[in-house]
């Protein structure tokens, strides 16, 4: 996956999965001073984090010209919280674990991607977008990280081949022409496009391995279409 995509897809991570709000009390243990609304497994997620990403969804139909569906935002919403919620816990199972330097890294590339001045710049937006605080923000890229070193774990199960290589080397030079733009030196770009063409393979991988999970997990919603925030 190139820089930029990449950088986009944290983007819209952040921006459909954002708002992690939690009430704890002392000693009585939880207090419900925001509905739970969803429960996976043995993580819950309150109306107000729910109402994020659900408005957040109805937000990119609009800009798609998609007429409102609450019943599919619905779906969609409860998807998002239950693949994360699923997918992280594998990821902790499995012992990926990701450090705050790596955090900074995939910042600056977002940083680079976007054209922005510094990294507070590219916060500032994100919180904007209504993705949350730099702690919302830190957590949901320790995920998306997490996920890229799961398709990473498949690589001994999968062969990428130079020939491969090369061939979407070809393909990414035809399209740069097109575009009239110069695409750097094979020894270059060689890495990441074993990288690009790795997860492509350990996608259909990690999807098979989410759905097993899925099968297996409790899921509870406490919520209606007619009760979403869009």
């Amino acid at each position: 996956m190139d820089k930029f995509s990449k950088s986009l897809l944290i983007v819209i991570a952040i921006v459909a999965i954002a708002g992690i709000l939690w009430y704890w009390s002392d000693q009585e243990g939880l207090v419900i001073k925001d509905d739970i609304v969803l429960r996976v497994n043995s993580t819950s997620f309150s109306r107000s984090e729910f109402a994020n990403v659900t408005r957040n969804i109805a937000q990119g139909f609009e800009m798609q010209g998609i007429d409102i569906d609450k019943e599919g935002i619905l779906k969609q919403a409860v998807e998002s919280f239950v693949h994360q919620t699923l997918l992280e816990a594998y990821a902790d199972e499995k012992g990926m674990t990701v450090t705050q330097t790596e955090i900074d890294d995939s910042l600056e590339e977002m940083t680079l991607a976007y054209g922005m001045s510094n990294k507070e710049e590219l916060l500032s937006f994100l919180k904007e977008q209504g993705a949350g605080d730099v702690e919302d923000i830190n957590k949901l890229l320790a995920l998306e990280l997490k996920i890229n070193k799961l398709i990473s774990s498949y690589g001994d199960e999968i062969d990428v081949t130079e020939k491969e290589i090369k061939g979407l080397y070809d393909e990414y030079v035809e399209y740069m022409q097109n575009a009239d733009q110069e695409m750097p030196a094979y020894e270059e770009v060689q890495v990441e496009l074993h990288n690009k063409l790795l997860q492509n393979k350990a996608m259909p991988l990690l999807l098979a391995k989410l759905e097993e999970l899925e099968k297996d997990a409790v899921i509870e919603v406490f919520i209606s279409a007619e009760e979403i925030e869009v």
